[in-house]
């Protein structure tokens, strides 16, 4: 078929008139609703394969969750206060109740009341420990973790800081460390794309065709 023949005229003048803003609206419907049939993503809240499943190191993790408590791993609530002095007395009870909340937001498996606070040898700072589930990751480890913070604050009194570690807190804080950045990384990638498409196609409907290709198939990449 050579252009400026009629059927390809047809085309051109579907994609260039006036009303050419209803294929592309039609495509991105279309494609809306493609998407929403494949549904979320149901490993985007779960951390990646590190290690290969033959591996030492995945055979041991394996066993660990065999023995009593290792399906559990350790969040550490430190109450110090805000002007470095040492805890008083009604301090380390706060620090004690502190504890007691984070204990009970982080679900079944962990001691109600829980042991008394560590307090450091300067006495200038109390260490409780909280247990959650081994096996959260990715965006359930960051709610359970933020639920744990939460509560250990709540009540708190004033003059006191709580602040919560541990390896299930700076996990969710690294992933907490890129979720703006993916979101405003991928906004400006997308409309620098755009951008040039639109340059390049000049036309108010092609430049969406390359940018819905790569949606549908990162759709179906991840389904």
């Amino acid at each position: 078929m050579r252009w400026g023949t009629p059927r390809w005229d047809t085309v051109a003048a579907a994609v260039t008139g006036r009303r050419s803003w209803l294929p592309g609206l039609g495509a991105v419907l279309l494609g809306a609703g493609f998407m929403a049939l494949i549904g979320g993503n149901a490993a985007a809240g779960q951390a990646p394969q590190s290690v290969p499943a033959d591996s030492d190191s995945a055979h041991v993790a394996a066993l660990a969750g065999r023995f009593p408590g290792g399906d559990r791993v350790p969040l550490i609530l430190v109450v110090t206060r805000a002007d470095g002095a040492p805890l008083d007395a009604a301090g380390v009870s706060a620090a004690r109740a502190a504890g007691a909340r984070m204990r009970a937001a982080t679900g079944p498996g962990a001691t109600p009341g829980g042991a008394p606070p560590i307090v450091s040898a300067d006495g200038r700072a109390a260490l409780a420990v909280a247990p959650v589930r081994a096996d959260l990751s990715g965006l359930a480890l960051d709610k359970q973790v933020a639920a744990a913070r939460a509560a250990a604050r709540d009540g708190l009194p004033g003059g006191l800081r709580a602040r919560v570690t541990g390896g299930p807190a700076f996990g969710a804080d690294i992933a907490n460390a890129f979720t703006d950045a993916n979101v405003t990384l991928l906004a400006v990638t997308a409309s620098v794309v755009a951008l040039l498409l639109i340059a390049t196609y000049r036309s108010p409907v092609l430049w969406l065709a390359p940018l819905l290709v790569i949606g549908f198939a990162d759709r179906v990449a991840t389904a």
